[in-house]
C-alpha cells in the first residue's frame, strides 16, 4: 500500500484492510540486536497476533535520529543511485567492451598500488565509485542512517537463511557495481560482513515455523524509501518482495513510482499491478505493468492514465478472477491458433516449392489464400476470444485458487506454444505425403492424371475445413452465438466452393470443374475422412494424456466443478412449449384459472 498519509493513520487503514494486525501502543526491541541501540528499528505486534506474523516497521517514530537527517542529503544519495544506474545501463548495452575494459584493468594494475588501482576504477566506473563514497560518507556523518542499512541488510541475511540461499550481501547488476567499485564502497561491504541478524523467534524450529516467521509485514516511510533505494536496494526489494504487505506512508508521486520500479528491476517474473484514484497516482499507474484507475471524487487524472478504469475498488476482484482469467486463457488459444492455421497453410506449399525445386511454381489458388485469414478462418476465433467461458462468472468470482494459474503463466508457455507449431507442422508433412500418393494413383481413380492446381485445391479444402473443426475442440462452452458462426462459417466455405467451381471467372479459373473430377469421387472423401482424424488425432492425444497426468490448473478447475452445486434445470421457453402444444407448467408454478 503507498499512500500519502502519515504513519499512524496508514497504519490503521491498514490495519482495517486486514494488511497489518492491530497494532497496540507496547512495543518490543528484544528481536534485534545492533550496534546502535538508540536506533533500533522496533517490532510492533499483538499478544494474540505472536503466532500469526510480524510487523517491521523502519520509519523516523521508530529509529531515532533519522528525522535529523536533512531531506537533501538523503536525495543527493538518490541522484547519484540513479546516476550509477544510468551508467552501468549504458555498459550494458555493450557487454563486451566492459569486459575488456575491467579485464585490462584489472591486468596492467596489478603491480600497482592501491591509489593507482582506485584511480583506474574510477575512470572505468566514475558515477558507481561517486555513489559508494557518497553513501558511505553519509553513513558516517549520520548513524542513523548506517543503523537503517544495517538492519535492512541484516535481515535480508535472515531471509536468504530462512530461504535456504546464499546470503545476499550484493545482488543484482547494478548493486554489484556499487559494491565493486569504489573505496568507500569496498569498505562498507567489508565492515558489514560481520553485521547482527535479525532474529525471528521460532525460524529454526520446524518448517512451520519458519513459514510463520516469513509471514511479516514491512512499514516504511518517505526517509526510509529514499535512503535504502541508494543505499541497498537489492536487500531492500528482496525485503518488499517476501513481505506479507508493504505500507509505504507519506510517500511523494515520484516515490510511488520508485517503489514500483524497484520491484520490476529485481523481480524479473513480477508482473506489477498499481491500483490509484488521484493524480499522485499517475506515475505509480504508468511505471507498473499494469495500471487500473478508480473513478472517484479525486478527478479522472489516474483513469486516464490507466490501462483498466472502475467505479471502485471492489470491482477488482471481478475484474482480475472473472475478466483477467478468460482473457489470458482466451488470448492463449488465440495466439496458438493464428500461428497453428498459418504454419500449417504455407509449410504445404512450402513443401510442395521444395519438390518443385524451387522453381517458384505454386499449387495454391490465389482466391482462396487471399481470404483464408479473412473469411474461412477469421469469425471463430474471434468468437472464441471474445465470448468463450469455461466457468460462468459468479463461479470463476468465488474461486480465487483458479487465478493461481494465471499468476504462475501455466496457460501460455514456451512448450506449448511450441507444442502448437510442431502439431502443425507434422500434420502438414502428412497431409503433403497423402496428397502426393492420392495424386499419384489418380489415373486408377479418375481415368485422367490430375494437374497441379487439383492437387493444390485438395490441399486447400483439406486443411481449410479441418482447422475449424481443430478449433472446435478448444471451445469449453457452447453458447448459440458460437455455434451459429461456426455453422456460418462453414456454411460460406462450402458456399464459396460450389462459387468457384460453378461459375467460370478468371481469378479462379482453376476451380472450373473440379469438384465433378476430383472432390465428389469416392477415394478423395476417404481421403478427406482419414485427413480429419490425422489432423485431430494429436488434441485428442493431449487431452487423453492430460487426464491421466492433470496439471495444477485442471485440477483446480476439477475441484471448483465438483464443488458447484447443481443449477436448476433449464425450463423451456413458454412461447415455444405453446408452439409445441406443451402446456404443462413447471413444478412450482402458478396454476393458470
Amino acid at each position: 500500500m503507498l499512500t500519502g498519509d502519515k504513519v499512524g493513520t496508514a497504519k490503521n487503514i491498514a490495519a482495517a484492510c486486514s494488511l497489518l494486525p492491530a497494532i497496540t501502543a507496547r512495543n518490543f526491541s528484544n528481536s534485534l540486536s545492533s550496534p546502535h541501540p538508540p536506533h533500533n528499528a522496533q517490532l510492533l505486534r499483538q499478544p494474540s497476533f505472536a503466532n500469526k506474523g510480524r510487523v517491521i516497521e523502519w520509519t523516523t517514530e521508530t529509529i531515532g535520529g533519522l528525522d535529523d537527517v536533512p531531506a537533501n542529503e538523503i536525495a543527493s544519495a538518490v541522484s547519484a543511485r540513479e546516476s550509477m544506474v544510468v551508467e552501468v545501463k549504458a555498459r550494458a548495452r555493450w557487454p563486451m567492451l566492459g569486459r575488456c575494459t575491467s579485464y585490462l584493468t584489472v591486468r596492467f594494475s596489478r603491480k600497482r598500488d592501491d591509489k593507482e588501482r582506485e584511480r583506474e576504477r574510477e575512470r572505468v566506473a566514475p558515477a558507481a565509485s561517486a555513489a559508494g563514497r557518497l553513501i558511505g560518507a553519509l553513513e558516517q556523518k549520520f548513524p542513523a542512517l548506517a543503523s537503517l542499512s544495517e538492519q535492512c541488510l541484516a535481515a535480508a541475511d535472515e531471509l536468504d537463511v530462512l530461504l535456504k540461499r546464499p546470503p545476499s550481501n550484493v545482488t543484482g547488476a547494478v548493486a554489484a557495481s556499487s559494491a565493486a567499485v569504489g573505496k568507500a564502497a569496498a569498505k562498507r561491504v567489508d565492515t558489514r560482513r560481520a553485521r547482527p541478524s535479525l532474529r525471528i523467534p521460532g525460524a529454526e524450529a520446524s518448517a512451520e515455523a519458519t513459514a510463520r516467521a516469513l509471514d511479516f509485514a514491512l512499514v516504511v516511510d518517505e526517509k526510509t524509501i529514499d535512503w535504502l533505494t541508494a543505499a541497498c536496494p537489492a536487500q531492500f526489494a528482496a525485503l518488499t518482495l517476501r513481505a506479507r504487505a508493504v505500507i509505504a506512508c507519506r510517500c511523494r508521486q515520484e516515490q510511488k513510482a520508485q517503489m514500483v520500479r524497484l520491484v520490476r528491476e529485481h523481480s524479473a517474473n513480477a508482473r506489477v499491478l498499481a491500483i490509484g484514484d488521484g493524480a499522485n497516482d499517475v506515475a505509480m499507474i504508468r511505471a507498473a505493468h499494469v495500471g487500473v484507475g478508480i473513478a472517484g471524487k479525486e478527478g479522472m487524472q489516474a483513469v486516464q492514465n490507466a490501462d483498466f478504469a472502475i467505479g471502485q475498488f471492489r470491482f477488482l476482484r471481478r475484474l482480475l478472477f472473472v475478466h483477467g482469467r478468460h482473457n489470458y486463457r482466451r488470448l492463449s488459444i488465440l495466439v496458438c491458433y493464428m500461428f497453428y492455421k498459418n504454419v500449417l497453410d504455407r509449410m504445404t506449399q512450402f513443401q510442395f516449392t521444395t519438390g518443385a525445386f524451387y522453381s517458384g511454381q505454386k499449387f495454391w489458388s490465389e482466391v482462396v489464400t487471399t481470404i483464408f485469414n479473412v473469411v474461412f478462418t477469421s469469425l471463430p476465433i474471434i468468437a472464441i476470444a471474445c465470448a468463450d467461458a469455461d466457468l460462468p462468472a459468479r463461479v470463476a468470482e468465488r474461486a480465487p485458487e483458479l487465478y493461481r494459474a494465471c499468476a504462475k503463466q501455466l496457460l501460455y508457455t514456451h512448450s506449448l506454444f511450441w507444442s502448437w507449431v510442431l502439431e502443425a507442422c507434422c500434420v502438414s508433412i502428412a497431409y503433403f505425403l497423402a496428397i502426393k500418393a492420392l495424386y499419384r494413383t489418380a489415373d486408377r481413380w479418375s481415368g485422367s492424371t490430375l494437374g497441379v492446381w487439383e492437387m493444390g485445391i485438395v490441399s486447400q479444402v483439406t486443411i481449410t475445413t479441418m482447422v475449424n473443426f481443430r478449433l472446435m475442440l478448444d471451445v469449453t462452452h457452447w453458447t448459440a452465438p458460437i455455434v451459429f458462426i461456426f455453422a456460418a462459417t462453414l456454411v460460406v466455405w462450402v458456399g464459396s466452393i460450389a462459387l468457384f467451381s460453378g461459375t467460370f471467372f478468371f481469378f479462379w479459373a482453376e476451380w472450373w470443374g473440379v469438384p465433378r473430377r476430383v472432390l465428389l469421387t469416392g477415394p478423395f472423401c476417404l481421403f478427406f475422412i482419414w485427413a480429419m482424424v490425422i489432423g485431430l488425432l494429436p488434441k485428442l492425444i493431449r487431452e487423453t494424456v492430460g487426464g491421466f497426468f492433470p496439471s495444477e490448473d485442471r485440477l483446480a478447475l476439477q475441484a471448483v466443478r465438483a464443488q458447484r452445486p447443481p443449477g436448476p434445470p433449464r425450463q423451456m421457453p413458454a412461447l415455444l412449449r405453446r408452439m409445441l402444444g406443451n402446456q404443462k407448467e413447471p413444478q412450482g408454478g402458478a396454476q393458470r384459472s
